[in-house]
């Protein structure tokens, strides 16, 4: 059986090192990659989340935490951090990232407040999507609001971390 293939929003993330509720179980799905039983991965855009964030001392360990994950590519976009044409990012096309766009965030405008936060969840989605990946993991609303959509369009799951363990012991008929 091929590994199930596990991709970590910058949400989910960010709920594991706050030791939130929905943090117990990705550390559990991070304890599967550690184990081998699953591949799991961030999408390169985590870096650019993680980078606006405003305390220095927490941005620089993060960062530096965020390295042990492997990096599936995103959308390509020269003005953001880690994002390079020597990297696993990838050029869009405009329609394919529209359509997108207007699934996730309908009517998104450039003067939204939120607009560079929206833009790189959209890129962690689409990043998951081209990589043909099976979990997408985040703890972030929009992404949940519009996962019966997304699977439609794209048949690329949207898991909360709770949902994704209770699919994978599953997937493995509860083997454990």
């Amino acid at each position: 059986m091929r590994k199930p293939t596990v991709t970590l929003d910058t949400s989910a993330i960010i709920a594991y090192w706050k030791r939130e509720t929905q943090g117990s179980a990705v550390q559990k799905i991070i304890e599967y990659e550690e184990g081998g039983r699953i591949n799991l991965a961030l999408v390169t855009r985590a870096v650019a989340d993680l980078a606006r964030d405003k305390d220095i001392v927490r941005k620089k360990r993060q960062l530096q935490e965020v390295k042990r994950f492997p990096a599936i590519g995103s959308t390509l976009r020269f003005d953001t951090p880690g994002s390079t044409l020597n990297g696993p990012d990838f050029l869009v096309d405009k329609k394919s990232f529209n359509r997108l766009k207007n699934i996730l965030f309908p009517g998104l405008a450039r003067n939204d407040k939120d607009y560079i936060r929206k833009i790189y969840d959209i890129d962690h989605l689409w990043g998951h999507i081209r990589a043909g990946r099976s979990f997408f993991v985040t703890t972030d609303r929009h992404f949940l609001n519009k996962k019966e959509e997304i699977v439609k369009d794209y048949c690329s799951q949207i898991y909360t971390p709770e949902d994704c363990l209770e699919e994978l012991e599953k997937l493995w008929g509860k083997t454990q």
